[in-house]
């Protein structure tokens, strides 16, 4: 079998330093941190819970889709593994 995963944007491929997965940079800045595009999001999203005490500054759809994707309003870590289905 050949592995065709080759990088992203700079070609860097490397192990999230959450979740272990191998990955690469997307365009939003996850490199930086070392985590994947999904734990980085979701570390994101904490942030919002935490500084703004919520999510309900953004329009209303987006404020569904913040909640769904918010591991806070979740009732978990974002750094703690996400069940089977999520």
């Amino acid at each position: 079998m050949v592995n065709k995963f080759k990088g992203g944007i700079s070609g860097t491929v490397y192990t999230c330093g959450n979740c272990k997965k191998r990955t690469r940079e997307t365009g939003d800045g996850e490199s930086s941190c070392q985590l994947c595009k999904r734990c980085y999001e979701e570390a994101g999203y904490e942030n919002e819970h935490s500084d703004n005490g919520g999510h309900d500054f953004y329009p209303k759809a987006q404020q569904e889709y913040a909640k769904a994707h918010c591991p806070t309003c979740n009732g978990r870590e974002w750094w703690e593994p996400v069940k089977e289905g999520e």
